[in-house]
């Protein structure tokens, strides 16, 4: 037995959505009544709940580099929108600063195109939809090789022998006592 449901009369045969309906099982919880009293199907219905986010991994840049963060919803139907906040302002595009979104809007990114120093810091993405709202945070640190070696230059001796490696095309590893941090010059 058929049954036609939804304005575009999407189809459901036996309690299985039909390939082809637009519609991921995987997406959703389901709620699908077995039979009506006139012994008609009944159509099956994402179960509505509020967005829970996934918590999200803090990122470590270089001054200049791409970076960003993510944001990830584990649950919400309706999908939720997405708004980021840093120091209790919310973010908008712009030339620096893109936001994304992706796998049919269960994500959000942060997107700098050349990170600054006064990039680094705290952000917060929230994620709402008619049923609630859920939030979370992640830290953006952003390492400045020439500032921190001359506000620290005091406080700097060259790297030990293990952390040699870890500058590249020839520069001198330091380690930065105070913050316990590497630095190339």
């Amino acid at each position: 037995m058929k049954s036609d449901w939804g304005p575009q009369s999407k189809q459901m045969e036996e309690g299985v959505i039909l390939p082809g309906s637009g519609l991921s099982s995987a997406a959703h919880a389901w709620h699908c009544p077995h039979h009506h009293h006139h012994a008609h199907l009944l159509p099956c219905t994402p179960t509505a709940t509020r967005p829970k986010l996934k918590k999200m991994k803090s990122q470590t840049g270089q001054v200049g580099e791409k970076q960003s963060l993510k944001c990830e919803a584990a649950a919400g139907n309706p999908q939720p929108s997405y708004r980021w906040f840093k120091d209790g302002k919310e973010l908008n595009r712009s030339r620096d600063i893109r936001i994304k979104y992706g796998n049919g809007r269960k994500n959000s990114r942060l997107q700098f195109n050349k990170v600054k120093v006064e990039d680094a810091g705290e952000y917060i993405c929230e994620a709402e939809n008619i049923l609630g709202k859920d939030t979370v945070r992640g830290r953006l640190f952003v390492n400045s090789v020439s500032t921190t070696l001359s506000s620290w230059s005091g406080h700097a001796r060259k790297c030990n022998e293990t952390a040699k490696s870890y500058c590249v095309n020839g520069g001198v590893c330091y380690y930065i006592e105070g913050i316990n941090q590497l630095s190339c010059k």
